[in-house]
């Protein structure tokens, strides 16, 4: 996703982290070894600061990833992600 988006992304990372925090209620054990991540398609305005502002407003288990537009490229293709 990136911070700058007016609707979809927060609307998606939101409900991602409301499944997240129900599985580590119910499955505290096993939540604890899944880490939750957002990763920036738009690293020329997502700086670190911004990435990590936009993580926390949605909690403090969700890790913001960043880089150049290599590395997101990079970790787009590991995770079969398309943009």
């Amino acid at each position: 996703g990136y911070a700058y988006c007016p609707d979809v992304c927060p609307f998606d990372v939101q409900r991602m982290m409301q499944g997240y925090n129900r599985f580590k209620e119910a499955e505290p054990e096993l939540a604890a070894r899944i880490q939750p991540i957002f990763i920036t398609i738009d690293p020329a305005r997502d700086t670190p600061a911004v990435v990590g502002q936009f993580t926390h407003a949605f909690s403090d288990d969700l890790l913001g990833l960043t880089g150049t537009a290599e590395q997101v490229d990079q970790a787009a293709k590991a995770f079969g992600v398309f943009y």
